[in-house]
């Protein structure tokens, strides 16, 4: 896949929680609530944000009420949060906001500056710069123009400014005691891995995952993930990784998601199975709601391309020929163009983790 900015690309990613307050405006009131006011429990998804948000009461839930059309009526809206260099965060929000004094937190602690002015876009200054790939949570409240008042927890990560151009290169789904499940990731261009996160599944729906520790990697060079524990390591051990409390990986229907940073931005994707159109009716075909929808998440994302308007399996890397010792592999030249025919099953002992990838292909009987 191609490789973006990324000053774009590295967005925080944030399992987050915010509670709102009334204040000014009353907030967490709106008409046809029961008792006056209203609580909520919604996700709000923009870039790389999940935001719950919780008002006082104990009523229906707001998007099942009439929200008010006057923004006076209600608090602010976290839409997005990116990280635009080591030294800046920027919050987005649906109206003109300004931070409340005091009221910034920052763990691990960084020396915070926040406009006094409100913006839509709030942008908080760092006295030094955040560690690359180091995860932060920020505590804050912010104020609307009318004096509603909204109160928020997210999680970021710091920026960085080496990304190495990453590539799923080989993946070994059907693992075994002695060949355990495994993906190997090509280094197209050396730079620094932190932060970098690798998902059974996508951003928001996965089995496992593990996020990249600080490490320089150089153009050329083979990481080896590990996805059972235990496994021994492949070449040399500063390029192997494990992946925390993973047991393997699906053996027939999967999707694996490589992004510059958790619910980040997607920079390459596999999709594989063993079904077909005819043999599945339900979900296009693959057969579980879960798995559709994460092959549905990559090729929204531009990272997998598909024949037609909608994903089938069809569109996916053929599964049924993998083994302990037969690897799915790229090219010699690890092309890639987002699409199954990069791929291919290598003949039984073909794997070649840590090494160029064989082009000899699996031939059954």
């Amino acid at each position: 896949m191609a490789r973006k900015d990324p000053r774009d690309q590295n967005q925080a990613g944030s399992e987050a929680r915010a509670r709102c307050r009334g204040g000014g405006g009353g907030v967490g009131s709106a008409p046809g609530a029961r008792g006056g006011c209203v609580r909520t429990a919604f996700r709000v998804v923009l870039g790389t944000v999940a935001i719950v948000t919780l008002a006082a009461g104990a009523c229906r839930p707001l998007h099942e009420a009439v929200r008010p059309a006057d923004s006076e009526f209600y608090p602010p809206e976290l839409l997005a949060v990116r990280v635009q260099s080591p030294t800046e965060l920027a919050l987005d929000f649906d109206k003109p906001t300004s931070v409340v004094t005091d009221s910034v937190q920052l763990e691990p602690a960084l020396a915070v500056t926040a406009p006094g002015d409100a913006q839509r876009t709030v942008l908080l200054e760092f006295a030094e710069p955040s560690e690359a790939g180091a995860q932060y949570a920020l505590r804050a409240a912010v104020r609307d123009e009318a004096g509603n008042t909204l109160q928020f927890v997210i999680s970021f990560y710091g920026f960085n400014d080496r990304l190495p151009e990453l590539l799923i290169n080989e993946f070994s789904p059907r693992g075994s005691a002695s060949n355990p499940e495994r993906v190997e990731l090509f280094v197209q261009q050396g730079g620094n891995t932190a932060g970098v996160c690798l998902y059974n599944g996508v951003a928001g729906d996965y089995d496992s995952k593990i996020i990249l520790p600080n490490r320089e990697v150089e153009t050329g060079e083979y990481l080896v993930v590990h996805f059972r524990p235990d496994s021994e390591p492949i070449g040399e051990e500063r390029l192997n990784f494990q992946v925390p409390e993973a047991a393997g990986l699906p053996s027939n229907n999967g999707v694996l998601a490589l992004y510059d940073t958790p619910n980040g931005t997607i920079l390459d994707a596999v999709i594989y199975t063993n079904r077909t159109s005819q043999s599945d009716s339900t979900f296009r075909g693959f057969g579980t709601r879960r798995t559709l929808d994460r092959v549905d998440t990559v090729v929204a994302a531009g990272a997998w391309q598909i024949a037609d308007r909608l994903a089938a399996p069809e569109d996916a890397v053929w599964a049924d020929h993998a083994s302990p010792t037969r690897s799915i592999n790229r090219d010699s030249h690890s092309t890639d163009t987002d699409h199954l025919a990069d791929w291919h099953t290598v003949p039984t002992r073909g794997a070649t983790f840590g090494a160029v990838n064989s082009d000899e292909r699996f031939v059954p009987d």
